[in-house]
């Protein structure tokens, strides 16, 4: 629902700055709400996972505070790798829930998975701690 709502915004030209704005933050909510659920009843992920996760939300919106206050911006323009990365923790909580609905073990192979998409989201956090850098630095000079 996330893909169509910004495609329908997108092509009825209804994009606001308080949309741009709530739609990253909702992304952050549902993941760390169901990851959350996924430790509480004991599903699949490691207590790794979901701390790095957190820790790296919390990086990211002490960043856009940063670009706020620092470059005066209100909207942080989000970057492919950073939609990828929130693409492949759907896709790996929709794999679980499938699984474990089925009542399947989950595959020996899903912890490379697991560590896969931790990866990927780690890239991401760095580009957009370097992109932020960059923002501030050019704003600065």
């Amino acid at each position: 629902s996330d893909a169509l709502d910004g495609y329908c915004a997108r092509l009825l030209n209804a994009r606001s700055t308080f949309g741009a704005m709530l739609d990253p933050i909702a992304d952050k909510l549902l993941m760390l709400a169901v990851y959350g659920a996924f430790l509480v009843v004991g599903i699949a992920l490691p207590r790794w996972f979901v701390i790095g996760i957190l820790i790296k939300e919390i990086i990211l919106i002490v960043l856009a505070g940063c670009a706020v206050l620092l470059a005066g911006r209100t909207i942080i323009v989000p970057q492919r790798l950073g939609k990828w990365a929130m693409t492949l923790q759907v896709l790996l909580v929709a794999a679980i829930l499938l699984l474990r609905y089925g009542e399947c073990a989950l595959p020996a192979w899903f912890d490379y998975a697991i560590i896969a998409v931790f990866s990927i989201v780690c890239a991401a956090l760095l580009r957009y701690l370097w992109s932020g850098m960059w923002l501030v630095f050019k704003k600065s000079y």
